[in-house]
């Protein structure tokens, strides 16, 4: 369950946090338009990062991925379910440094891939009475996230397209990138190690930190 829960924590709900942060120290985003802005890189940062894990998980950690689920092992369509997984993760690290449609698209191949899957699992829930963390924990990322994701992107809509496109936004894009690939390499080696929240807690710890620092220079520059 550790497992489970501390992915779902980093990767939905640790972007709100690195926003916030981002926030707090760099006030420059001083509309809630371009703080909407702030949320939406990092949410689609840290979407991108939930994609590549979930790959590495089905394709590297297949047996122990279907047995957090309560699925068989061994199945080939969890081969499947891992390139999706990658395909949704790429369009989300994209997207990080996009303002155009290619968000939308983003937004609806990651809200139709997760409705997908939670339908899937309260079904095998109902029928088969899985109550295996990955098979129910996981249902609050997946429906979370992308309420997140359609929210957000709505609230952007109307953030200035030449601030969209300055260096600050860019300065934004490059933390909420690092952030996120902090956060999932401490979440990665400790779950290599047996200690998946304890990898989690210090990849979310040594993110905030990255965010802050990054905020704190962007901000003296200004």
């Amino acid at each position: 369950m550790g497992d489970v829960l501390s992915r779902v924590v980093l990767f939905t709900f640790l972007p709100v946090l690195t926003a916030a942060m981002y926030v707090r120290v760099d006030r420059r985003p001083e509309t809630q338009h371009l703080r909407s802005e702030v949320l939406m890189v990092q949410l689609l940062a840290f979407t991108g990062g939930s994609g590549i894990s979930g790959f590495f998980a089905h394709t590297f950690f297949a047996d122990s991925t279907a047995e957090t689920i309560g699925w068989p092992e061994g199945n080939p369509f969890q081969h499947e379910v891992a390139f999706a997984n990658l395909a949704l993760g790429v369009l989300g690290l994209v997207a990080v440094h996009r303002d155009d449609g290619f968000r939308d698209a983003t937004v609806v191949a990651v809200t139709v891939f997760a409705l997908g899957a939670t339908l899937t699992h309260v079904v095998d829930i109902i029928e088969n009475v899985n109550f295996a963390p990955g098979n129910t924990i996981q249902n609050i990322a997946n429906l979370v996230r992308p309420t997140l994701l359609v929210l957000t992107l709505r609230a952007t809509r109307r953030v200035d397209a030449r601030a969209a496109a300055s260096a600050w936004h860019s300065t934004v894009g490059k933390a909420a990138l690092w952030a996120m690939a902090t956060a999932a390499t401490g979440f990665g080696l400790g779950y290599s190690i047996g200690a998946a929240p304890l990898g989690a807690a210090i990849g979310a710890i040594c993110a905030l930190m990255i965010i802050r620092q990054v905020a704190l220079a962007a901000s003296a520059r200004a």
